[in-house]
């Protein structure tokens, strides 16, 4: 199924702009009528490392959910996200089955704990380069509960603007992402902002050695995320010195099974890493949460309460306990179900493969 959600706020990065969530969810269902469910959460327009939700929706029902249900694997390369969905659905089908969580499937798999509620960070993507605006919806998500403040930045001006701002709110860990939007003379310009870390300050695809040689020569911790695709290329960059925090995006690098495998890589190595989001309905929201929630994730995960986004969900959304910690969720599988009154809202879009 496709499904557009209205967005509570717009947000808005040097990569995008969101003010409607379209997505992509699939469905398995078993001889038996059990049912698996995951979401694609790709974006508008490719170019973000996944396809675009057009591309993932065309790969999805053009010979890849088919391939699926006569037993094959197809490759991934042309559409990852829409490959892990797929993956994820099927193994969201199983645990349901077995009546066992996703949390502790994956706490199984790679050996680590779970934690059952979580730090976030709240990402600020407050469009119009407002910093008096900027301040105000900081210190509404530190009263949320939000342990660490992010915001979205473009170019090293707007950044040392924006880590003012949120100083200004009181914040006292701040991260700044770049979305690939600086070079190796900018690092040096923002050591000493005491930033948590900046992420993907250089642009995807460069060279590992050259991302480590600007890595090696900064204070402030390098953490990758767009050049992060698979659990190799984790591998790669920590055998090369080339972070110090990693962004794991299940959605990204392969499915919940390959983002559990990703953080286990960096325990071993000794480097934080933390979930990041990519704009989640619920149903993809609980799955990362889910995977979040294992002890090998060591920094504020970016996935924030669903109301920061959406006023109404495809399905209950989650949630933040008495402490303002996001809510892990229970139950078999991914711990949520659709609501089929809310999808049929929604919904724009589906097709019915086999019997």
């Amino acid at each position: 199924m496709r499904v557009s959600v209205p967005m509570a706020t717009g947000h808005h990065s040097a990569v995008a702009s969101q003010v409607v969530r379209e997505s992509v969810l699939v469905r398995v269902v078993g001889v038996d009528g059990a049912e698996g469910v995951a979401e694609c959460p790709t974006l508008s327009q490719s170019g973000y490392v996944t396809e675009s939700t057009d591309e993932a929706w065309a790969a999805l029902t053009g010979g890849m959910a088919a391939a699926w249900l006569a037993g094959m694997t197809p490759p991934a390369h042309a559409a990852p996200a829409a490959a892990a969905a797929m993956s994820d659905a099927v193994l969201d089908l199983g645990l349901r089955r077995g009546g066992v969580s996703l949390h502790d499937h994956l706490a199984e798999l790679v050996g680590t704990g779970v934690r059952r509620a979580l730090r976030w960070t709240a990402v600020l993507a407050v469009g119009g380069g407002d910093p008096a605006a900027l301040t105000a919806a900081g210190a509404a998500a530190l009263g949320e509960g939000a342990s660490m403040l992010k915001a979205k930045a473009d170019g090293v001006m707007d950044l040392e603007l924006k880590v003012a701002a949120l100083r200004d709110c009181g914040a006292a860990a701040v991260a700044i992402d770049a979305n690939g939007t600086l070079d190796e003379g900018d690092l040096h310009r923002i050591d000493g902002l005491g930033l948590s870390y900046v992420e993907q300050p250089l642009p995807a695809g460069l060279p590992w050695q050259r991302i480590a040689e600007a890595a090696s020569g900064c204070s402030t911790p390098l953490a990758l995320d767009e050049s992060l695709v698979s659990p190799d290329s984790v591998a790669d960059a920590l055998r090369a010195g080339a972070m110090q925090v990693a962004n794991i995006k299940p959605a990204r690098v392969g499915g919940v099974v390959a983002a559990a495998r990703c953080a286990a890589l960096c325990a071993a190595a000794g480097v934080e890493c933390f979930v990041g989001g990519m704009f989640e309905l619920g149903l993809g929201r609980a799955a990362a949460v889910s995977v979040a929630a294992l002890e090998s994730f060591t920094m504020p995960t970016d996935l924030a309460p669903s109301h920061r986004y959406f006023a109404t969900d495809i399905c209950d959304p989650i949630g933040t306990d008495a402490g303002g910690m996001v809510e892990v969720p229970h139950g078999p599988g991914c711990g949520r179900e659709l609501r089929g009154d809310r999808v049929e809202q929604f919904v724009v879009d589906r097709v019915r493969i086999g019997s």
